[in-house]
């Protein structure tokens, strides 16, 4: 047998021989199909839970990608897409395929998303009634590890205070606390009504 291992695109001309010196040639086109460069990342993902899916991303000029979860081996998670959506926080491997070809990447490239999980809501300080001659009066709500901020209404709008266990106002109604992780900006899915 012949081993031979062509780096390039080439026609081989094999010729053998026997003892009475009588040969034979053969010629074998041999092409070479180079391999794509490794994905380039469109960058490590942060997201709270109530954000999920996210979608992470990577590119190879003129060719596809493949995501899979390992850096090697392993059954594509995903094929011939630029992007990948999931919920679940982990590292992601981009390769690169040429499709017409076949030939991927020698390398995987990572990419990482990060899902913080967000607070559970605030627990109330409790209702409170003063007649109106001892208004202000404070308010208070609170979350282990996590700081408050007060808002006029059950979701979306302005705070009308951020970072503190208590409220204080003159002026009767409902008011909601919302906690929120400090470090990750990640906040309760509901928040908290005191009266």
């Amino acid at each position: 047998s012949v081993i031979f291992n062509p780096s390039s695109t080439t026609t081989y001309t094999l010729t053998v021989s026997n003892a009475s010196n009588c040969t034979a040639s053969n010629n074998y086109a041999v092409t070479v199909d180079v391999k794509p460069s490794a994905a380039t990342s469109g960058g490590d993902v942060v997201i709270c839970a109530d954000a999920a899916p996210a979608t992470i991303s990577a590119s190879s000029v003129g060719n596809i990608i493949d995501w899979y979860a390992n850096a090697l081996g392993g059954t594509a998670l995903s094929s011939g897409s630029n992007t990948y959506s999931t919920s679940t926080g982990a590292t992601y491997y981009a390769e690169a395929r040429i499709s017409a070809t076949g030939c991927v990447s020698n390398a995987r490239t990572p990419v990482v998303l990060t899902v913080n999980s967000d607070p559970t809501a605030p627990a109330s300080g409790g209702n409170v009634t003063v007649c109106a001659d001892a208004t202000p009066v404070n308010i208070s709500a609170s979350s282990a590890g996590n700081v408050i901020d007060w808002y006029a209404a059950s979701s979306g709008g302005s705070a009308l205070l951020s970072g503190s266990n208590t409220y204080s106002s003159s002026t009767a109604g409902t008011y909601y606390s919302e906690a929120r992780n400090a470090t990750t900006g990640c906040v309760s899915t509901t928040r908290t009504s005191v009266i």
